[in-house]
């Protein structure tokens, strides 16, 4: 009697996942297709994040699905560190003009880290550098890279070059997002699930372009 028991539970056990399982994958679904719906309506840095926090959603069994490799998954988490980095840029103003003078940029890869997390800069040229660092005894023997790193957390980057690493950097990440969106949507995302998530976020975005509008009416 007691193991026919057992043997229901187990059975009922077997059901009540085989249950939840589908919602709780829909769930997944949803906030999937939710990060890319953002992605499309937002600025190029938010883009990224929003395609990477996407795919950073996936379970190992849905990136094998992906054919996404190691190498390929550790490129990604850097896209998506140096993107959140390019983010948190300080731009600091000109005390007498009220112009951006320079920038700081905060790294989260260590000193010995640099080349390999900034090697997609190429040797950019030119990087505007205040206090003609190039020349001081302190940097004359670090390389171009290593002095980018050091006026970047410093604050003592020209606030055109911060721009410019900016633009560099979505020239050099946007391709290899795209291509996880596209995949994210052919493999993962149903389409009913994504025609969705558009509609909602399509109408969210409008209505936060109509506030300055409906403000300035207030005020009028």
């Amino acid at each position: 009697m007691d193991g026919e028991i057992e043997e229901i539970k187990a059975e009922l056990d077997s059901i009540y996942v085989e249950a939840v399982r589908p919602t709780r994958t829909l769930g997944v679904e949803n906030l999937i297709a939710s990060e890319l719906a953002q992605a499309v309506f937002a600025e190029p840095l938010s883009k990224i994040r929003h395609i990477l926090e996407a795919y950073l959603m996936l379970s190992p069994e849905q990136r094998e699905l992906l054919e996404i490799g190691e190498e390929e998954h550790k490129e990604l988490l850097k896209i998506y560190k140096l993107c959140l980095d390019l983010q948190r840029i300080v731009w600091i103003k000109d005390p007498f003009s009220g112009g951006m003078k320079t920038a700081a940029i905060p790294w989260s890869c260590n000193p010995d880290e640099i080349q390999n997390y900034l090697n997609w800069l190429n040797n950019m040229s030119p990087l505007y550098i205040t206090h003609n660092m190039e020349n001081t005894e302190k940097y004359r023997k670090l390389n171009e890279i290593e002095i980018f790193y050091l006026a970047s957390i410093r604050g003592e980057l020209a606030a055109v070059s911060a721009r410019q690493v900016q633009i560099r950097f979505i020239h050099y990440a946007m391709p290899k997002v795209l291509c996880i969106m596209r995949l994210l949507l052919e493999k993962i995302v149903t389409p009913e699930t994504w025609w969705q998530s558009l509609q909602v976020i399509s109408g969210k975005s409008k209505m936060e372009e109509g506030k300055p509008r409906a403000m300035l009416q207030r005020e009028a």
